[in-house]
């Protein structure tokens, strides 16, 4: 790929330029090249330091270089601009229960569930939440929900459709494999 000219932070940019840029920094990011990302998007954090769709990617690029406090600051100061902005409560749970801070992940997944979307991605980060926190019969139900609006769950359909997956979810086994 050929790079994109930098954006200096006293120019002029258009909005069309500063989305090219931050999708610039996200096709870096999917590519696995996070100091790429950084700095494809370090121009337009300069320019737009208070966007949260921009603090939301670079709180992402943050997560990826294993800046976990970093992170956690840009996907606050995200939520602060955009409290109703469900994907950045997903991200950002995403990372406390990767830190093992799973009651915190569940506290602003259930923040997000009072939102009143329904999104499959966020019932399914709040059903592993509850399990981590052995709160089984509220995993299943989360895990329920999810299969309700995603019956095609690529992640969820292949274990619930097996017999023991009740079983599997109580006994808190991993939902990326197969649980019989």
């Amino acid at each position: 790929m050929i790079a994109r000219a930098q954006v200096r932070s006293g120019d002029a940019v258009s909005p069309i330029e500063m989305q090219q840029q931050m999708r610039d920094a996200l096709a870096l990011l999917q590519r696995g090249d996070a100091a790429g990302a950084e700095a494809a998007l370090g121009p337009v954090l300069g320019i737009a330091p208070h966007d949260p769709n921009v603090r939301h990617l670079s709180a992402l690029i943050r997560r990826a270089q294993g800046d976990h406090f970093g992170a956690l600051l840009d996907f606050d100061a995200a939520l602060a601009a955009a409290p109703n902005a469900v994907r950045i409560h997903i991200n950002r749970a995403a990372l406390l229960a990767e830190l093992g801070r799973h009651q915190e992940a569940l506290a602003g997944l259930d923040a997000a569930a009072g939102l009143g979307v329904d999104d499959s991605a966020l019932w399914r980060a709040r059903g592993v939440a509850l399990s981590h926190l052995e709160r089984h019969a509220e995993a299943t139900a989360a895990f329920d929900r999810v299969l309700a609006l995603d019956p095609n769950d690529a992640t969820l359909a292949p274990i619930v459709r097996a017999p023991c997956w009740r079983t599997a979810v109580s006994k808190r086994r991993s939902l990326t494999t197969t649980c019989c």
